[in-house]
């Protein structure tokens, strides 16, 4: 596993891998911490952990002032279609319209609900080492998020939408390719 947990650029091939699902065995604080730092440098609305080159299936979202480490996502109901531009940290300048579900009902497993020390378990917390999925409502820019980056864990990137192929974003990701080749 790679420790080197920087920000990758596209077409870095840790971007287009499916990743694996977080046990209690591989819980590793330092690839969040680094995802959540890395949200803060940019000033970005998410990450994914294959962003920064880490292959298990966690997510940072900003949800409305807080940040939230998502494990293990899962999006378990999806309504209505809201079209938004995108853009990713792993793609400097593209811009993509993309259509989405509108909102979302997503589960995932906390910090708190895998812990297998007492560092991280938090006995007020609801969901204290108790291994229950929180589940959330999302609506609009923060359900937008949540998709963006499960997008990621399943391997697929903005790159990979049609409209990433036209016009200006053409040129973008022709820039992008031959610079990861220098």
């Amino acid at each position: 596993m790679a420790t080197d947990f920087r920000l990758r650029i596209w077409p870095d091939p840790i971007l287009s891998v499916r990743c694996e699902p977080v046990n209690v065995s591989d819980l590793q604080i330092d690839p969040i911490d680094r995802m959540i730092q890395t949200v803060h440098d940019h000033n970005a609305l998410g990450i994914a952990a294959n962003q920064i080159g880490w292959d298990r299936r966690v997510i940072v979202a900003r949800l409305g002032d807080l940040l939230e480490v998502m494990i293990n996502p899962m999006i378990k109901d999806r309504s209505g279609a809201r079209r938004m531009n995108e853009s990713c940290l792993s793609i400097p300048g593209l811009v993509v319209p993309v259509t989405r579900a509108e909102t979302i009902t997503v589960s995932f497993n906390c910090l708190q609900c895998l812990a297998p020390h007492p560092a991280l378990t938090d006995p007020d917390h609801e969901h204290a080492g108790g291994g229950r999925r929180p589940r959330l409502e999302l609506s609009g820019l923060e359900a937008a998020i949540v998709q963006r980056e499960i997008d990621h864990l399943d391997g697929k990137t903005l790159a990979d939408h049609p409209h990433a192929r036209r016009g200006a974003n053409r040129d973008i990701l022709a820039k992008l390719k031959a610079q990861a080749k220098l």
